[in-house]
């Protein structure tokens, strides 16, 4: 196994110019740091071109290495390729997963389109849940984050490679909604119909929005249905990431009831 004691070496300046978006576009690759998130990663297809590991540390058992280059590197090293405190002892560059409406092959459950997400934490934590709920997938429409930014990625323990997944323009995704005859639901506050009193199971798309703005003219003045979550309290709306859990989990809730 080759062994990387050098800041300099080629393959660690291209590995670190990876954690910018910038980086990352010029390259076509994507960095992902955990044995968790590595290992969902090639369960589900992701082309892994390098795997980095500690020194000290050992690949951890029934990780598949086969396939692509495994490096050992120094402690040094390996903190310059670490992001965060959740790299342990490895970090992986792989290929671009391409994610087109195309390509998106999603199952029965609700589909949930996010319209320009800011943060990848918010993103990440939206895949996550997504997961747990055995949504049908999710659509990134007008992206502002990258879908692959490793807090996307941490966020979501790397569900955002297992989860069906889109990024796609808003007409685009308004396009496919249609040709699929999704219901679309669009979640705001305003002049809305409450979560609870709204059906939520067969062909539904619920569509959330940015962080600062909420959804743009686009899905506000479309037709589309408007749905709300009930607010008791002086706030209005909640953050992005637990206004689509709560509507992903009431969408499981309907779909078990349904089927009792």
């Amino acid at each position: 196994m080759e062994l990387i004691s050098s800041l300099q070496n080629k393959k660690i300046r291209d590995a670190v110019r990876l954690h910018t978006s910038r980086g990352r576009k010029q390259q076509n690759r994507i960095i992902i740091f955990g044995a968790r998130e590595i290992q969902r990663a090639i369960v589900s297809g992701v082309q892994i071109a390098s795997l980095f590991v500690d020194s000290d540390s050992d690949l951890p058992a029934g990780l598949d290495a086969d396939g692509f280059e495994t490096i050992q590197v120094t402690e040094d090293v390996f903190q310059k390729l670490a992001y965060g405190n959740r790299a342990e002892g490895m970090v992986a560059v792989a290929e671009r997963p391409i994610r087109s409406l195309e390509q998106f092959r999603q199952n029965d459950g609700l589909v949930l389109v996010a319209e320009s997400i800011e943060k990848p934490g918010n993103l990440g934590a939206i895949f996550r849940t997504a997961d747990a709920t055995a949504a049908g997938g999710i659509i990134v429409s007008e992206p502002v984050c990258d879908v692959f930014h490793p807090n996307a990625i941490r966020n979501s323990t790397g569900t955002t490679f297992s989860l069906p997944t889109a990024v796609a323009t808003n007409e685009q995704t308004i396009a496919w909604l249609r040709e699929n005859d999704y219901r679309v639901l669009v979640a705001t506050p305003e002049h809305a119909d409450d979560l609870y009193h709204t059906r939520l199971n067969g062909r539904c798309a619920v569509v959330v929005g940015n962080e600062a703005n909420g959804l743009s003219g686009t899905w506000m003045q479309g037709n589309f249905s408007r749905v709300k979550l009930p607010m008791s309290g002086v706030a209005d709306s909640l953050n992005v990431s637990v206004t689509a859990a709560v509507m992903m989990y009431e969408a499981l809730r309907q779909k078990r009831a349904a089927n009792q």
